[in-house]
């Protein structure tokens, strides 16, 4: 795609910065991961975006959070969520559970 990918000064800052965060190991580093369990059975895991990128965020984990909420509960996915459960990603311990569309439990 560049000509010469593995010269940082050749790549666009928006891809620089994208490749800088992978490098970095970007889901090691997030705050929060989620565990989302569809309806029709299909599973996946989230990792949270801690920063904007563009302005200060001042609860990084919350920020993280509310990501996951519009990213996963708000949007509309081709089966609704069984089961959304919120977890820190240092310490493995869960943080919230979401079940049936959003209700909140925990």
């Amino acid at each position: 795609m560049f000509a010469n990918s593995s010269n940082p000064a050749t790549i666009p800052a928006a891809t620089a910065a994208t490749t800088a965060a992978t490098a970095a190991g970007w889901p090691a580093t997030a705050l929060t991961r989620a565990w989302v369990v569809w309806e029709n059975g299909f599973k996946k895991t989230f990792h949270s975006y801690d920063t904007s990128g563009r302005y200060q965020v001042d609860d990084a984990r919350r920020y993280g959070i509310r990501g996951f909420r519009s990213r996963v509960l708000e949007k509309a996915w081709p089966s609704p969520i069984k089961e959304m459960i919120v977890y820190d990603n240092q310490t493995g311990a869960r943080l919230e559970v979401w079940v049936s569309k959003g209700v909140r439990l925990v």
